[in-house]
Protein backbone atom coordinates (compact mmCIF):
# COMPACT_ATOMS: atom_id res chain seq x y z
CA UNK A 1 0.00 0.00 0.00
CA UNK A 2 1.29 3.42 -1.11
CA UNK A 3 1.46 4.99 1.96
CA UNK A 4 0.79 9.13 2.08
CA UNK A 5 5.01 10.01 2.25
CA UNK A 6 5.52 8.17 -0.85
CA UNK A 7 2.70 9.98 -2.59
CA UNK A 8 4.74 13.30 -1.66
CA UNK A 9 8.32 11.55 -2.83
CA UNK A 10 6.58 11.05 -5.81
CA UNK A 11 4.98 14.08 -6.66
CA UNK A 12 8.15 16.12 -5.29
CA UNK A 13 9.61 13.86 -8.18
CA UNK A 14 7.78 15.12 -11.05
CA UNK A 15 7.81 18.50 -10.01
CA UNK A 16 11.25 18.27 -9.89
CA UNK A 17 11.87 16.96 -13.44
CA UNK A 18 9.42 19.31 -14.78
CA UNK A 19 11.41 22.11 -13.38
CA UNK A 20 14.39 20.97 -14.42
CA UNK A 21 13.45 19.64 -17.94
CA UNK A 22 13.83 21.58 -21.16
CA UNK A 23 11.85 22.17 -24.01
CA UNK A 24 11.84 24.13 -27.36
CA UNK A 25 8.82 25.96 -28.50
CA UNK A 26 7.60 29.04 -30.59
CA UNK A 27 6.20 32.19 -31.07
CA UNK A 28 4.91 34.06 -34.15
CA UNK A 29 5.74 37.27 -33.72
CA UNK A 30 2.99 39.94 -35.66
CA UNK A 31 4.47 42.49 -38.42
CA UNK A 32 3.40 46.23 -36.65
CA UNK A 33 -0.15 47.18 -37.48
CA UNK A 34 -1.10 43.70 -37.41
CA UNK A 35 -4.00 42.78 -35.33
CA UNK A 36 -2.98 40.31 -32.44
CA UNK A 37 -6.17 38.25 -33.17
CA UNK A 38 -6.22 36.80 -36.56
CA UNK A 39 -9.70 36.86 -38.08
CA UNK A 40 -9.21 33.27 -40.25
CA UNK A 41 -12.71 32.37 -40.97
CA UNK A 42 -12.26 33.07 -44.37
CA UNK A 43 -9.65 30.48 -44.91
CA UNK A 44 -10.77 26.62 -44.33
CA UNK A 45 -8.75 23.47 -45.72
CA UNK A 46 -11.09 20.77 -46.40
CA UNK A 47 -10.72 17.24 -45.82
CA UNK A 48 -8.61 16.90 -49.15
CA UNK A 49 -6.42 19.63 -48.40
CA UNK A 50 -7.65 22.51 -50.73
CA UNK A 51 -8.17 25.92 -49.44
CA UNK A 52 -10.97 27.68 -50.67
CA UNK A 53 -11.23 31.36 -50.16
CA UNK A 54 -14.24 32.93 -50.50
CA UNK A 55 -14.60 36.20 -52.82
CA UNK A 56 -17.74 37.86 -51.30
CA UNK A 57 -15.40 41.48 -51.33
CA UNK A 58 -15.29 41.32 -55.37
CA UNK A 59 -19.08 41.07 -56.81
CA UNK A 60 -20.14 38.37 -59.83
CA UNK A 61 -17.26 36.56 -58.86
CA UNK A 62 -17.28 32.72 -57.98
CA UNK A 63 -15.18 30.66 -55.24
CA UNK A 64 -11.51 30.54 -55.70
CA UNK A 65 -9.59 27.21 -55.11
CA UNK A 66 -5.80 27.28 -54.05
CA UNK A 67 -4.39 24.03 -53.64
CA UNK A 68 -1.42 22.92 -50.98
CA UNK A 69 1.48 20.56 -51.61
CA UNK A 70 4.25 20.76 -49.78
CA UNK A 71 7.25 22.61 -48.01
CA UNK A 72 7.10 24.98 -50.46
CA UNK A 73 3.73 25.85 -50.64
CA UNK A 74 3.17 25.40 -54.32
CA UNK A 75 -0.84 26.19 -55.30
CA UNK A 76 -1.19 25.41 -58.84
CA UNK A 77 -4.97 25.49 -59.72
CA UNK A 78 -7.20 27.37 -61.86
CA UNK A 79 -9.49 30.15 -60.98
CA UNK A 80 -13.17 29.56 -62.32
CA UNK A 81 -15.80 32.39 -62.84
CA UNK A 82 -14.05 35.11 -63.94
CA UNK A 83 -16.82 35.84 -66.22
CA UNK A 84 -19.82 38.80 -65.95
CA UNK A 85 -23.25 37.54 -66.67
CA UNK A 86 -22.27 34.08 -67.09
CA UNK A 87 -20.40 32.52 -64.56
CA UNK A 88 -19.56 29.15 -66.21
CA UNK A 89 -17.43 31.34 -68.61
CA UNK A 90 -14.18 32.09 -67.84
CA UNK A 91 -12.44 34.81 -69.73
CA UNK A 92 -8.87 33.55 -69.14
CA UNK A 93 -7.32 30.11 -67.62
CA UNK A 94 -5.52 31.32 -64.30
CA UNK A 95 -3.34 29.76 -62.08
CA UNK A 96 -2.49 30.94 -58.60
CA UNK A 97 1.43 29.95 -57.31
CA UNK A 98 2.34 30.44 -53.70
CA UNK A 99 5.72 29.62 -52.72
CA UNK A 100 7.52 30.13 -49.31
CA UNK A 101 11.39 30.54 -48.64
CA UNK A 102 13.26 30.81 -45.17
CA UNK A 103 15.60 33.29 -44.75
CA UNK A 104 18.54 32.86 -42.21
CA UNK A 105 18.12 32.42 -38.68
CA UNK A 106 19.55 36.01 -36.12
CA UNK A 107 20.14 34.85 -32.66
CA UNK A 108 19.60 37.70 -30.03
CA UNK A 109 22.85 38.46 -28.63
CA UNK A 110 21.41 39.71 -25.26
CA UNK A 111 19.57 36.28 -24.30
CA UNK A 112 22.27 34.32 -25.59
CA UNK A 113 24.36 35.68 -22.69
CA UNK A 114 22.22 34.94 -20.09
CA UNK A 115 21.51 31.83 -21.15
CA UNK A 116 24.87 30.97 -21.00
CA UNK A 117 25.59 32.53 -17.37
CA UNK A 118 22.55 30.98 -15.85
CA UNK A 119 23.16 27.46 -17.28
CA UNK A 120 20.57 27.58 -20.09
CA UNK A 121 17.68 28.08 -17.51
CA UNK A 122 17.02 31.54 -18.68
CA UNK A 123 15.76 30.52 -22.95
CA UNK A 124 17.91 31.73 -25.62
CA UNK A 125 15.82 33.19 -28.18
CA UNK A 126 16.66 33.44 -32.04
CA UNK A 127 14.11 34.26 -35.07
CA UNK A 128 13.26 32.56 -38.39
CA UNK A 129 12.17 34.76 -41.28
CA UNK A 130 9.64 33.45 -43.87
CA UNK A 131 9.20 34.87 -47.08
CA UNK A 132 5.68 34.12 -48.68
CA UNK A 133 5.24 34.97 -52.47
CA UNK A 134 1.65 34.69 -54.04
CA UNK A 135 1.67 35.22 -58.38
CA UNK A 136 -1.31 35.03 -60.54
CA UNK A 137 -0.41 34.52 -64.12
CA UNK A 138 -1.80 33.21 -67.07
CA UNK A 139 -1.42 30.21 -69.16
CA UNK A 140 1.25 31.34 -71.55
CA UNK A 141 3.40 32.68 -68.57
CA UNK A 142 2.12 36.36 -67.98
CA UNK A 143 2.36 37.72 -64.44
CA UNK A 144 -0.45 39.25 -63.57
CA UNK A 145 -0.29 39.57 -60.18
CA UNK A 146 2.43 39.33 -57.28
CA UNK A 147 2.33 40.39 -53.31
CA UNK A 148 5.04 39.13 -51.07
CA UNK A 149 5.51 39.23 -47.78
CA UNK A 150 7.81 38.28 -44.69
CA UNK A 151 6.75 36.55 -41.71
CA UNK A 152 8.65 36.04 -38.39
CA UNK A 153 8.99 33.43 -35.88
CA UNK A 154 10.99 33.36 -32.24
CA UNK A 155 12.42 30.22 -30.87
CA UNK A 156 12.65 29.85 -27.59
CA UNK A 157 14.97 27.03 -26.14
CA UNK A 158 15.70 26.42 -22.73
CA UNK A 159 18.03 22.97 -22.06
CA UNK A 160 17.14 22.68 -17.73
CA UNK A 161 14.24 24.70 -17.41
CA UNK A 162 10.69 24.58 -18.56
CA UNK A 163 10.24 28.48 -18.92
CA UNK A 164 9.79 28.63 -22.97
CA UNK A 165 6.62 26.61 -22.44
CA UNK A 166 5.05 29.75 -20.80
CA UNK A 167 6.59 31.52 -23.63
CA UNK A 168 5.30 29.80 -26.83
CA UNK A 169 3.88 26.65 -28.45
CA UNK A 170 4.00 24.44 -31.26
CA UNK A 171 6.17 25.25 -34.30
CA UNK A 172 3.67 24.01 -36.59
CA UNK A 173 1.04 26.57 -35.18
CA UNK A 174 3.22 29.34 -35.22
CA UNK A 175 4.13 28.57 -38.85
CA UNK A 176 0.64 28.05 -39.42
CA UNK A 177 -0.28 31.64 -38.11
CA UNK A 178 2.47 33.72 -40.24
CA UNK A 179 1.06 31.66 -43.54
CA UNK A 180 -2.35 32.37 -42.89
CA UNK A 181 -1.52 36.04 -41.64
CA UNK A 182 0.47 36.47 -45.62
CA UNK A 183 -2.47 34.62 -47.47
CA UNK A 184 -4.98 36.66 -45.95
CA UNK A 185 -2.78 40.28 -46.82
CA UNK A 186 -2.43 38.68 -50.48
CA UNK A 187 -5.93 37.62 -50.39
CA UNK A 188 -6.96 41.24 -49.72
CA UNK A 189 -4.47 42.85 -52.48
CA UNK A 190 -5.47 40.42 -55.07
CA UNK A 191 -9.38 41.11 -54.39
CA UNK A 192 -8.82 44.82 -54.66
CA UNK A 193 -6.72 44.29 -57.91
CA UNK A 194 -9.34 42.02 -59.38
CA UNK A 195 -12.06 44.37 -57.95
CA UNK A 196 -9.92 47.54 -60.46
CA UNK A 197 -9.47 44.83 -63.66
CA UNK A 198 -13.34 44.08 -62.46
CA UNK A 199 -14.50 48.11 -63.36
CA UNK A 200 -11.88 48.45 -65.94
CA UNK A 201 -13.61 45.31 -67.92
CA UNK A 202 -16.94 47.48 -66.83
CA UNK A 203 -16.38 50.29 -68.88
CA UNK A 204 -16.45 48.53 -72.10
CA UNK A 205 -19.30 46.89 -71.22
CA UNK A 206 -21.27 50.33 -70.22
CA UNK A 207 -19.95 51.94 -73.66
CA UNK A 208 -21.27 50.74 -77.32
CA UNK A 209 -18.79 47.63 -76.49
CA UNK A 210 -18.69 47.52 -80.42
CA UNK A 211 -15.85 46.07 -82.53
CA UNK A 212 -13.73 49.76 -82.38
CA UNK A 213 -14.42 49.86 -78.47
CA UNK A 214 -13.18 46.72 -78.25
CA UNK A 215 -10.09 47.37 -79.96
CA UNK A 216 -9.17 50.69 -78.18
CA UNK A 217 -10.03 48.62 -74.78
CA UNK A 218 -7.78 46.04 -75.95
CA UNK A 219 -4.95 48.71 -76.41
CA UNK A 220 -4.95 50.52 -73.38
CA UNK A 221 -4.86 47.62 -71.51
CA UNK A 222 -2.16 44.72 -72.23
CA UNK A 223 -2.36 42.69 -68.83
CA UNK A 224 -6.22 42.72 -67.55
CA UNK A 225 -6.96 39.32 -66.78
CA UNK A 226 -10.52 39.91 -68.66
CA UNK A 227 -8.24 40.37 -71.90
CA UNK A 228 -8.61 37.14 -73.70
CA UNK A 229 -12.36 37.47 -73.14
CA UNK A 230 -12.60 40.34 -74.80
CA UNK A 231 -10.43 39.14 -77.68
CA UNK A 232 -12.65 36.42 -78.31
CA UNK A 233 -15.08 38.53 -78.54
CA UNK A 234 -13.48 40.75 -81.23
CA UNK A 235 -13.00 37.22 -82.65
CA UNK A 236 -16.85 36.38 -82.87
CA UNK A 237 -17.57 39.54 -84.62
CA UNK A 238 -15.79 38.59 -87.90
CA UNK A 239 -18.08 39.69 -90.91
CA UNK A 240 -19.37 36.64 -92.81
CA UNK A 241 -17.30 36.02 -96.18
CA UNK A 242 -14.68 38.74 -94.88
CA UNK A 243 -13.27 36.24 -92.13
CA UNK A 244 -9.51 36.41 -93.21
CA UNK A 245 -9.17 40.02 -93.84
CA UNK A 246 -10.91 40.45 -90.17
CA UNK A 247 -8.44 38.05 -88.40
CA UNK A 248 -5.51 39.22 -90.37
CA UNK A 249 -5.51 42.89 -89.46
CA UNK A 250 -6.61 42.45 -85.68
CA UNK A 251 -3.71 39.84 -85.51
CA UNK A 252 -1.24 42.58 -86.63
CA UNK A 253 -2.70 44.86 -84.32
CA UNK A 254 -2.59 42.50 -81.13
CA UNK A 255 0.14 40.11 -80.29
CA UNK A 256 -2.08 37.49 -78.51
CA UNK A 257 -4.74 37.98 -80.87
CA UNK A 258 -3.77 34.74 -83.26
CA UNK A 259 -3.24 32.29 -80.32
CA UNK A 260 -7.31 32.28 -79.76
CA UNK A 261 -7.79 31.67 -83.29
CA UNK A 262 -8.67 27.84 -84.72
CA UNK A 263 -7.68 26.35 -88.26
CA UNK A 264 -6.66 28.62 -91.05
CA UNK A 265 -6.68 31.53 -89.51
CA UNK A 266 -4.26 30.80 -87.12
CA UNK A 267 -1.16 30.94 -90.08
CA UNK A 268 -1.94 34.93 -90.08
CA UNK A 269 0.61 34.65 -86.41
CA UNK A 270 3.29 32.19 -87.49
CA UNK A 271 6.57 33.48 -87.86
CA UNK A 272 9.01 35.81 -85.70
CA UNK A 273 7.03 39.11 -84.35
CA UNK A 274 7.08 41.66 -87.32
CA UNK A 275 7.31 39.49 -89.67
CA UNK A 276 4.34 37.44 -89.68
CA UNK A 277 2.17 37.53 -92.81
CA UNK A 278 -0.40 40.16 -90.63
CA UNK A 279 2.39 41.83 -90.04
CA UNK A 280 3.66 41.78 -94.07
CA UNK A 281 0.35 42.55 -95.26
CA UNK A 282 0.22 45.90 -92.70
CA UNK A 283 3.81 47.21 -93.29
CA UNK A 284 3.04 46.50 -97.39
CA UNK A 285 -0.04 48.60 -96.66
CA UNK A 286 1.47 51.38 -95.01
CA UNK A 287 4.29 51.95 -98.29
CA UNK A 288 6.38 49.33 -97.41
CA UNK A 289 9.10 47.41 -100.02
CA UNK A 290 8.32 44.14 -101.06
CA UNK A 291 11.45 43.63 -102.40
CA UNK A 292 13.36 44.66 -99.27
CA UNK A 293 10.55 42.60 -97.13
CA UNK A 294 11.41 39.40 -98.66
CA UNK A 295 15.04 39.58 -98.75
CA UNK A 296 15.10 40.47 -95.18
CA UNK A 297 13.03 37.36 -94.70
CA UNK A 298 15.17 35.09 -96.51
CA UNK A 299 18.73 36.10 -94.99
CA UNK A 300 17.76 36.42 -91.57
CA UNK A 301 17.19 32.38 -91.23
CA UNK A 302 14.06 31.97 -89.05
CA UNK A 303 12.28 29.13 -90.40
CA UNK A 304 8.41 29.17 -90.86
CA UNK A 305 6.22 26.07 -90.46
CA UNK A 306 5.95 23.91 -93.70
CA UNK A 307 2.48 25.57 -95.74
CA UNK A 308 0.64 23.12 -97.68
CA UNK A 309 -1.19 24.35 -101.15
CA UNK A 310 -4.58 25.01 -98.50
CA UNK A 311 -2.64 27.39 -96.55
CA UNK A 312 -0.60 29.01 -99.39
CA UNK A 313 -4.18 30.06 -101.00
CA UNK A 314 -5.70 31.01 -97.83
CA UNK A 315 -2.59 33.44 -97.67
CA UNK A 316 -2.28 34.73 -101.23
CA UNK A 317 -6.17 35.11 -101.04
CA UNK A 318 -5.64 37.71 -97.54
CA UNK A 319 -3.45 39.72 -99.58
CA UNK A 320 -0.20 38.29 -99.08
CA UNK A 321 2.52 39.32 -101.43
CA UNK A 322 3.49 36.21 -103.59
CA UNK A 323 7.12 37.25 -103.00
CA UNK A 324 7.16 37.23 -99.61
CA UNK A 325 5.38 33.88 -99.37
CA UNK A 326 7.83 33.05 -101.85
CA UNK A 327 10.54 34.16 -99.36
CA UNK A 328 8.77 32.54 -96.42
CA UNK A 329 8.99 28.61 -97.96
CA UNK A 330 12.29 29.48 -99.19
CA UNK A 331 13.13 30.27 -95.21
CA UNK A 332 11.83 26.73 -94.32
CA UNK A 333 12.76 24.91 -97.24
CA UNK A 334 15.23 22.04 -96.14
CA UNK A 335 18.37 24.48 -97.81
CA UNK A 336 17.69 26.49 -94.31
CA UNK A 337 19.48 23.45 -92.37
CA UNK A 338 22.95 24.52 -94.28
CA UNK A 339 22.81 28.10 -93.93
CA UNK A 340 22.00 27.65 -90.37
CA UNK A 341 24.60 25.55 -89.62
CA UNK A 342 27.29 27.85 -91.08
CA UNK A 343 25.82 30.77 -89.28
CA UNK A 344 26.03 28.91 -85.89
CA UNK A 345 29.75 27.87 -86.84
CA UNK A 346 30.59 31.31 -87.50
CA UNK A 347 28.70 32.19 -84.50
CA UNK A 348 30.28 29.76 -81.90
CA UNK A 349 34.18 30.75 -83.36
CA UNK A 350 33.16 34.60 -82.31
CA UNK A 351 32.25 33.84 -79.37
CA UNK A 352 35.61 31.66 -78.44
CA UNK A 353 37.34 33.98 -79.53
CA UNK A 354 35.42 36.62 -77.28
CA UNK A 355 36.05 34.42 -74.50
CA UNK A 356 39.51 34.18 -74.83
CA UNK A 357 39.79 37.83 -74.92
CA UNK A 358 37.90 38.55 -71.82
CA UNK A 359 39.84 35.23 -69.80
CA UNK A 360 42.92 37.62 -71.13
CA UNK A 361 42.18 40.81 -69.36
CA UNK A 362 40.34 38.86 -66.46
CA UNK A 363 43.80 37.20 -65.44
CA UNK A 364 45.41 40.34 -64.86
CA UNK A 365 42.95 40.66 -62.03
CA UNK A 366 43.64 37.32 -60.29
CA UNK A 367 45.80 37.76 -57.09
CA UNK A 368 47.97 34.99 -56.16
CA UNK A 369 47.95 34.02 -52.64
CA UNK A 370 45.40 34.94 -50.19
CA UNK A 371 45.84 38.53 -49.77
CA UNK A 372 43.00 39.56 -51.68
CA UNK A 373 39.37 39.91 -50.25
CA UNK A 374 37.80 36.75 -52.26
CA UNK A 375 39.20 33.56 -51.81
CA UNK A 376 38.49 31.26 -55.02
CA UNK A 377 37.24 27.99 -54.49
CA UNK A 378 38.90 26.78 -57.20
CA UNK A 379 42.64 26.46 -56.83
CA UNK A 380 45.68 27.67 -58.87
CA UNK A 381 45.75 23.64 -59.70
CA UNK A 382 42.52 23.97 -60.89
CA UNK A 383 40.65 21.78 -58.41
CA UNK A 384 38.23 22.96 -55.55
CA UNK A 385 39.83 24.08 -52.44
CA UNK A 386 39.12 22.15 -48.89
CA UNK A 387 36.91 24.52 -47.78
CA UNK A 388 34.55 24.10 -50.55
CA UNK A 389 34.94 20.26 -50.30
CA UNK A 390 33.94 21.06 -46.54
CA UNK A 391 31.13 23.55 -47.46
CA UNK A 392 29.38 20.94 -49.64
CA UNK A 393 29.26 17.92 -47.32
CA UNK A 394 27.79 20.45 -44.86
CA UNK A 395 25.06 20.95 -47.14
CA UNK A 396 24.69 17.49 -48.09
CA UNK A 397 24.00 16.39 -44.52
CA UNK A 398 21.41 19.61 -44.25
CA UNK A 399 19.90 18.01 -47.56
CA UNK A 400 19.71 14.53 -46.30
CA UNK A 401 18.37 15.48 -42.37
CA UNK A 402 15.79 17.64 -44.37
CA UNK A 403 14.48 14.81 -46.26
CA UNK A 404 14.56 12.21 -43.28
CA UNK A 405 13.02 15.06 -40.74
CA UNK A 406 10.07 16.40 -43.85
CA UNK A 407 8.92 12.76 -44.36
CA UNK A 408 8.60 12.46 -40.75
CA UNK A 409 6.92 15.81 -39.61
CA UNK A 410 4.55 15.75 -42.71
CA UNK A 411 3.10 11.96 -41.53
CA UNK A 412 2.87 13.24 -38.00
CA UNK A 413 1.47 16.46 -39.35
CA UNK A 414 -1.40 14.49 -41.34
CA UNK A 415 -1.82 12.74 -38.26
CA UNK A 416 -2.33 15.45 -35.73
CA UNK A 417 -3.12 18.97 -37.61
CA UNK A 418 -5.66 17.19 -39.90
CA UNK A 419 -8.34 19.82 -38.39
CA UNK A 420 -5.69 22.78 -38.79
CA UNK A 421 -5.46 25.20 -42.20
CA UNK A 422 -2.01 23.88 -43.80
CA UNK A 423 -1.63 21.45 -41.37
CA UNK A 424 -0.30 18.77 -43.62
CA UNK A 425 1.78 21.46 -44.99
CA UNK A 426 3.11 22.55 -41.75
CA UNK A 427 4.14 18.99 -41.17
CA UNK A 428 6.05 18.92 -43.83
CA UNK A 429 8.09 22.43 -43.10
CA UNK A 430 8.18 21.24 -38.93
CA UNK A 431 10.37 17.82 -40.27
CA UNK A 432 12.39 20.09 -42.99
CA UNK A 433 13.32 22.24 -40.25
CA UNK A 434 14.01 19.99 -37.35
CA UNK A 435 16.75 17.81 -40.29
CA UNK A 436 17.97 21.27 -41.61
CA UNK A 437 19.32 21.31 -37.69
CA UNK A 438 22.16 18.83 -38.92
CA UNK A 439 23.47 21.87 -41.50
CA UNK A 440 22.89 24.79 -38.99
CA UNK A 441 25.26 22.79 -36.65
CA UNK A 442 27.95 22.80 -39.07
CA UNK A 443 29.47 25.84 -40.03
CA UNK A 444 32.96 26.57 -41.99
CA UNK A 445 35.89 28.35 -40.41
CA UNK A 446 36.88 31.75 -42.27
CA UNK A 447 40.23 30.90 -41.23
CA UNK A 448 40.02 27.88 -42.76
CA UNK A 449 38.97 29.45 -46.33
CA UNK A 450 42.18 31.46 -46.21
CA UNK A 451 44.46 28.75 -45.47
CA UNK A 452 43.21 26.34 -47.62
CA UNK A 453 42.89 28.99 -50.99
CA UNK A 454 46.16 30.29 -52.87
CA UNK A 455 43.80 32.56 -55.46
CA UNK A 456 41.82 35.89 -54.64
CA UNK A 457 40.02 38.96 -55.92
CA UNK A 458 39.74 42.21 -54.81
CA UNK A 459 36.20 42.40 -56.33
CA UNK A 460 33.64 39.48 -55.75
CA UNK A 461 33.05 40.73 -59.76
CA UNK A 462 36.31 39.52 -61.06
CA UNK A 463 36.00 36.40 -59.02
CA UNK A 464 32.73 35.82 -60.42
CA UNK A 465 33.61 36.38 -63.86
CA UNK A 466 37.35 34.02 -63.35
CA UNK A 467 34.95 31.59 -62.45
CA UNK A 468 32.76 31.56 -65.20
CA UNK A 469 35.08 31.51 -67.85
CA UNK A 470 37.69 29.03 -66.31
CA UNK A 471 35.15 26.42 -65.07
CA UNK A 472 31.65 27.10 -65.55
CA UNK A 473 31.23 24.59 -68.24
CA UNK A 474 32.36 21.82 -65.47
CA UNK A 475 29.52 19.60 -63.98
CA UNK A 476 30.06 20.76 -60.28
CA UNK A 477 30.25 24.51 -61.74
CA UNK A 478 26.54 24.88 -59.71
CA UNK A 479 27.23 22.78 -56.80
CA UNK A 480 30.53 25.09 -55.82
CA UNK A 481 28.85 28.30 -56.49
CA UNK A 482 25.74 27.27 -53.94
CA UNK A 483 28.95 25.94 -51.77
CA UNK A 484 31.14 29.42 -51.59
CA UNK A 485 27.74 31.49 -51.61
CA UNK A 486 27.23 30.63 -48.07
CA UNK A 487 30.72 32.47 -47.35
CA UNK A 488 30.24 35.20 -49.83
CA UNK A 489 26.67 36.09 -50.57
CA UNK A 490 25.74 37.72 -53.49
CA UNK A 491 28.64 35.08 -55.41
CA UNK A 492 25.46 33.43 -57.44
CA UNK A 493 23.81 36.51 -58.99
CA UNK A 494 27.67 38.30 -59.70
CA UNK A 495 28.09 34.85 -62.03
CA UNK A 496 24.20 34.77 -63.36
CA UNK A 497 25.59 38.39 -64.33
CA UNK A 498 28.69 37.72 -65.88
CA UNK A 499 27.56 34.88 -68.15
Amino acid sequence: MITMRAWQRWLIGVLLGFSLSGCTTYTYLPEPGEPRSLQLSTLKVSEAGRMHVPVAAAPNTRTQVWASHGRTLPVVDRIDGWGNEAPDTAPAQLNVHVKSEWLPRTRDAVSLIFFFLTATIVPATETDQLTITTELRADDGTLLFQEQSQRRLRRNTSFYSPFPFFMGGRERAAQSRAIHSALSEHYAALMEVTIMQRLAHDELLAGPNDAEAKRAWLTRHHDNMFRPQVLQELAALAPAGAEAAWHRDNTAFFFDYAELLEGEHQLWGIGPPGRRPADVVRRLAQGGNEEQIAERIRTDGIPYPEMDVDAQQYLLAGELSPKVLEAMRFSSSSQLAERRQRAEQRQQQEQQHQMEIRRAEIQTRVIAGNGGNFMSPYTSDGVTAEWVNRAINVSMASTTGAAVGGAAGAYAGNRLLSNVPFGGMLGGIAGAQAGQAVGREMAIDRDLVRRTSDLSFVTLEDMATYLVLHYGTNANFSQVINAAEKIYPGLRQAVANAR
